[in-house]
C-alpha cells in the first residue's frame, strides 16, 4: 500500500504479510522500485 502526500510524492509504504513472505534478515535492508506517474 503507497501512501501519497496532496503533491503526490509518496510519503509512506506497507507491505501486508511481508513477516510470511521474508525472513528478519532478508528484512534488514528492502530496496523498492516504484514506477512514476502524474497525478491527475
Amino acid at each position: 500500500i503507497l501512501d501519497f502526500d496532496d503533491r503526490g510524492r509518496m510519503v509512506g509504504l506497507e507491505i501486508l504479510g511481508v513477516s510470511e513472505k521474508f525472513s528478519a534478515e532478508d528484512l534488514q535492508s528492502v530496496q523498492v522500485d516504484i514506477p512514476t506517474f502524474s497525478k491527475s
